[in-house]
């Protein structure tokens, strides 16, 4: 795999998303979450920082990586982290997709895939190799948030709040404003300028 980028990047959320699993099926948890921690890597400078601010706070390792599974968004908050380059990414996707894709719901005996996963599942790993998903390098999404006297916000532990500027959410807004400025999502740059 050679490692491609391009501008316009996948949003994680919606490739993880891609294929449908059922909802009460016993591995889907543990499924989006080997997804999540395969798609975003975990900055180790700012992740051991967290660590060690709940280390400092009295929390033990199992308690650290219990609430890394089901706290992650505390992490998320105060770490940063990057989509990896293409011949990365895709082994590690694709690990995650072999592993539970398979795995069985005992109550109805139903894989956690059935064939449109699996095909929307491979449409995500060819947009992977293509250079879709992963972040440019040398490009940083993160910043500190700020306060709203426009101070550096912090959490309670005292490590630096962020935000990030990848994914559709920022792009929302604007999207917004495309449609009450022209009327309709069907629009162009050209209409920019009539």
């Amino acid at each position: 795999i050679i490692d491609k980028f391009s501008p316009v990047i996948e949003d994680g959320f919606h490739a993880m998303d891609r294929a449908k699993v059922k909802i009460h099926h016993p591995f889907k948890k543990a499924y989006f979450h080997a997804f999540m921690l395969a798609w975003f890597a975990y900055d180790p400078v700012s992740l051991e920082a967290a660590k060690d601010a709940l280390r400092v706070k009295g929390a033990l390792e199992e308690e650290i990586e219990y609430n890394m599974y089901f706290n992650a968004d505390w992490f998320h908050k105060c770490v940063k982290r990057r989509v990896l380059p293409p011949a990365q990414l895709y082994w590690r996707v694709r690990a995650v997709y072999a592993v539970y894709g398979t795995k069985v719901d005992p109550s109805d005996g139903l894989p956690l895939f059935n064939k449109t996963a699996w095909s929307k599942a491979n449409n995500v790993l060819l947009e992977i190799i293509k250079g879709h998903c992963s972040d440019p390098p040398g490009f940083d999404f993160y910043h500190q948030k700020l306060t709203k006297r426009g101070e550096p916000a912090f959490n309670s532990l005292g490590l630096p709040l962020l935000e990030c500027s990848r994914g559709t959410n920022l792009t929302e807004c604007v999207h917004k404003q495309i449609m009450a400025t022209f009327g309709s999502w069907v629009t162009g740059v050209e209409m920019g300028d009539a």
